[in-house]
């Protein structure tokens, strides 16, 4: 260590702020007096800036000729530290960094792509790395999500399993599962609930008043629910604008696009189609598993899988609008490949494209057509019905996302294997009434958190939501050699 301390001072190299307080922590008489690192790097990447300058400036050359990157960024890309900080705003250049970065690596200090993982919090920030990194520079390091790592892991480690990402809908389903079935019958669990439940500190109502109002009224949610449904629909004066209303604002949702069956799509293309295929009564599953399993064990979803008398019909969307050159043969190597494995496989199967000079609707009705398929359109009582089923929890929400909230504490924790052992030791500190409180509160915390748990858990296949890519990523990790 002190060696290579000496060898960097000498050759005026980068000396990274670990290196160096290993060094001032085990020898620190061995480092000169008159040495301040900040200034030492801060030297060194002068010079260094200057001599990669011209490579920096003409990065991006046959790319795109707006980008430029500044010194902070340059100076950030060659800076040789363990781990690096980099706090910048939005639209200031962090992706271009570390693509950047990247290409630094490869090209200079040649490091093999395949050695290199670049990891981001979001699939768009990811998108954009793989175009840039991947298809601008043609540099085939991997890039993930930091859930998405995870799930290859929890691959690895559940290899004799199907394992599926566990979405919102699916988490409300377990949700009002629970609900319905374990507390809503037992009135006296509900006035409990309410009684020991109050609402937490700037959040939402755990009930709404509709439900705290007239839920001792009914045997059953779903008679609740319907009661609901009839006092809103009776309330609205145009029922088409309130419908077409609601679903304009479920395709243009910031976080995420949905269709009428409250599905989460990857675009507004896939949105349409879902909407068509429901409203003229075209039973479909979108992202249903394939039945078989590909060539390397990754399981395939078509977009759409469509019932015709009982047989399979598969629909896949190909929608890359505004793209370039380069990302035109991957999109279309990739629909090669999808359309080649149906035709080998002789399923019945529809292939829509993103044709500016076409409208999808009118194309997928016509292939709807003549595959065989009749039109039956819905009412828009029907479609306003469904849109609201998609809310059933919306009489309970506050409390769901609070029991949910809980969950997350549980799961994300490093104690998550003892955490009853904690809670308890926790709840045996309070005293008198806030402990009979808390006792109450936990149980129907614990119950339902062990109730999810099974219902992930249970049957062929193990799902996982976010919590648990993590969790079993960071078990993996432990478990592997360096």
């Amino acid at each position: 260590m002190l060696d290579v301390f000496y060898k960097k001072l000498k050759n005026n190299e980068y000396i990274s702020n670990i290196l160096y307080e290993n060094i001032f922590l085990s020898y620190p008489d061995k480092i000169p007096s008159d040495f301040n690192i900040d200034e030492y790097n801060n030297n060194v990447l002068e010079k260094k800036y200057i001599e990669y300058y011209d490579y920096f400036l003409n990065m991006y050359k046959n790319i795109d000729d707006k980008i430029k990157l500044d010194k902070d960024q340059i100076k950030a890309i060659l800076a040789e530290e363990d781990y690096s900080l980099i706090i910048a705003g939005a639209g200031t250049g962090k992706t271009t960094t570390v693509t950047s970065l990247v290409k630094y690596l490869v090209d200079i200090k040649h490091i093999e792509p395949e050695k290199i993982v670049v990891i981001s919090y979001t699939k768009k920030a990811t998108q954009e790395l793989e175009k840039r990194i991947q298809l601008d520079f043609n540099i085939p390091a991997s890039i993930t999500t930091f859930h998405s790592l995870g799930m290859m892991y929890i691959r690895k480690i559940f290899s004799d399993r199907k394992c599926l990402i566990v979405d919102e809908n699916y988490r409300r389903k377990i949700f009002m599962e629970y609900f319905e079935d374990k507390l809503f019958k037992d009135k006296n669990k509900i006035k409990e609930i309410l009684d020991i439940f109050p609402m937490p500190d700037n959040k939402n109502e755990m009930f709404t008043d509709f439900f705290k109002e007239n839920y001792n009224e009914y045997e059953d949610y779903e008679t609740l629910f319907k009661a609901y449904k009839k006092d809103k629909r009776n309330k609205i004066v145009d029922l088409k604008q309130e419908v077409d209303s609601r679903i304009d604002k479920l395709l243009n949702n910031d976080d995420c696009i949905l269709t009428i069956n409250h599905e989460i799509v990857k675009s507004k293309g896939e949105a349409l189609i879902a909407n068509f295929l429901y409203c003229n009564n075209i039973p479909y599953k979108y992202e249903k598993v394939y039945k078989d399993i590909m060539e390397d064990r990754r399981i395939y979803k078509p977009d759409f899988t469509l019932d015709l008398g009982g047989d399979e019909v598969y629909l896949e969307y190909f929608g890359l609008s505004d793209y370039k050159a380069n990302e035109l043969s991957r999109y279309n190597k990739i629909r090669k490949i999808k359309e080649d494995y149906h035709k080998t496989h002789h399923t019945r199967f529809i292939s829509l494209g993103c044709d500016k000079n076409k409208n999808i609707i009118t194309e997928l009705k016509n292939h709807l057509i003549n595959m065989g398929f009749k039109l039956v359109p819905k009412s828009y009582e029907e479609i306003f019905d469904r849109l609201l089923d998609n809310k059933k929890s919306s009489l309970v929400y506050g409390f769901r996302d609070f029991m949910y909230n809980n969950i997350e504490v549980i799961k994300t924790s490093i104690n998550r294997q003892n955490y009853l052992k904690i809670v308890n030791n926790y709840i045996n500190t309070l005293k008198d009434n806030d402990k009979i409180i808390a006792e109450k509160q936990f149980y129907y915390i614990n119950d339902f958190y062990l109730y999810y748990q099974k219902k992930l858990y249970g049957g062929n296949s193990y799902k996982f939501d976010f919590s648990d890519m993590i969790y079993y990523a960071n078990k993996y990790i432990e478990n592997i050699p360096k």
